[in-house]
């Protein structure tokens, strides 16, 4: 099994896990005032950052790019499908898989071509029975996955993350300045469980 070698957001979600509301709230700011609130915004879209760093997921809906050099090969134990990994999860769609042909030309391989295996923690993508990869140009990035991740509503996002984020905001926000630390956080405590390695 391989995984894709980069990944990138083109498309940030459209809004956070958890609203400028809700982060006051809980940072126990009357609601009326509003001096913060640019700040606040900020630090929260920081927050959700720093958490999809450590963990590899992606909170919110957002658009992402995988690369790979090139396709992965059949191995019998290890890889009989020829299946690769994407980085980010959890994915709710693939939205395309173009490729630099050996003319140096950019494809797009067609949906029908290829499964796509979201029941795991990571996505996994094969070709199809009886379809074989297409040729590549010899270069780095030679194919790019586009595709959705994140849970699609607040709502579905898992409570620890969201109070890991608000603990993370409580911090930050509080203490407007960098500071040395023994002691994991009990923000990095939550997240920290959630890292999945990649083997």
């Amino acid at each position: 099994m391989i995984w894709s070698k980069g990944s990138k957001v083109t498309a940030a979600p459209a809004s956070e896990p958890i609203t400028a509301t809700t982060a006051k709230t809980w940072l126990k700011i009357e609601s009326g005032v509003t001096a913060d609130d640019t700040i606040i915004t900020s630090l929260i879209a920081s927050a959700r950052t720093e958490i999809e760093t450590e963990t590899g997921l992606a909170l919110f809906t957002q658009t992402i790019q995988d690369t790979l050099d090139a396709w992965p090969e059949y191995e019998e134990v290890s890889n009989p499908y020829m299946a690769f990994h994407l980085m980010r999860y959890p994915v709710q769609s693939v939205t395309s898989i173009s490729y630099v042909d050996g003319d140096g030309a950019t494809q797009t391989w067609a949906s029908a071509n290829y499964i796509v295996d979201t029941t795991g923690t990571f996505c996994r993508i094969a070709p199809e029975a009886g379809i074989t990869f297409p040729g590549l140009r010899n270069r780095i990035n030679a194919v790019t996955v586009t595709y959705t991740a994140g849970w699609a509503l607040a709502a579905d996002i898992p409570e620890d993350l969201k109070t890991a984020l608000q603990l993370m905001l409580t911090y930050v926000y509080e203490r407007r300045a960098d500071s040395v630390k023994q002691y994991k956080t009990a923000a990095e405590n939550i997240v920290q469980k959630r890292y999945v390695p990649v083997l």
